[in-house]
C-alpha cells in the first residue's frame, strides 16, 4: 500500500508492489475486511487512497488474478502506466510464494532495473513449482473450490517432486473425502 500511495511524492520512483491495496479505508473498500485494527485508523489524509495516485511508468504490480479482493483493488488503481504481472494461485501475498527460492530476489532485481518481462516472470513462476508452500497452497485451493480430483492429482505430483509427510497427510485427507 505505502509504495503505491506515496509513489508520486518521490521523484523518479521505482515502485514494486505485491498484492496491492488501494486503501485500507473501510468506507472506500467495504468489501475488504482483511485488515482488522488497521482499518480502524484514520484514512482521511491525502495519501490514504492510492487510487488517487498517478504512478510513474516504472511501477510494477504483481497480483493474483484469482484473488477477488486484490483484483477489486487493482480495478480501483490508475494502472494504465504500470506493468501488471499476474501470479495465479499465489493468493494475497505472492511475495511469500516467491521468497523460499531465489525467485523473489530475481523479481525485485529485474523490476528495479526495468527488465522484468512477461517471459521472465513466467519462468520465475514456473520455477517455484518445486517450493513446498506453493504445492500445499495449490492443493488447498483445489479443495476450497471443491475440485477433489484435481487436488488429488496435484498432491500426487507434488509428492513425486518432494516426498514430504505434510503432502502425504494432505493426500490421505483428500482420499478420505
Amino acid at each position: 500500500f505505502g509504495a503505491l500511495a506515496h509513489a508520486n511524492l518521490v521523484p523518479n520512483a521505482q515502485v514494486l508492489a505485491f498484492s496491492p491495496q488501494s486503501t485500507l479505508d473501510p468506507k472506500r473498500v467495504p468489501w475488504d475486511t482483511r485488515w482488522g485494527w488497521a482499518s480502524k485508523l484514520d484514512w482521511s489524509g491525502p495519501q490514504a487512497d492510492a487510487a488517487k495516485t498517478q504512478f510513474p511508468a516504472s511501477t510494477t504490480i504483481i497480483f493474483d488474478p484469482f484473488d477477488e479482493d486484490d483484483v477489486k483493488h487493482i480495478n480501483r488503481l490508475k494502472t494504465r502506466e504500470a506493468k501488471l504481472f499476474k501470479a495465479p494461485f499465489m493468493g494475497h501475498g505472492p511475495d511469500r510464494h516467491l521468497s523460499p527460492s531465489d525467485a523473489l530476489e530475481s523479481c525485485i532485481e529485474l523490476a528495479l532495473r526495468g527488465e522484468l518481462t512477461e517471459e521472465r516472470f513466467h519462468k520465475i513462476r514456473r520455477d517455484r513449482r518445486s517450493v513446498p508452500k506453493f504445492q500445499h497452497d495449490l492443493i488447498r485451493i483445489c479443495l476450497d473450490r471443491n475440485k477433489p480430483k484435481l487436488a488429488r492429482a496435484a498432491a500426487e505430483r507434488a509428492i513425486q517432486i518432494q516426498n514430504s509427510k505434510k503432502l502425504k497427510a494432505l493426500l490421505a485427507e483428500i482420499e478420505s473425502l
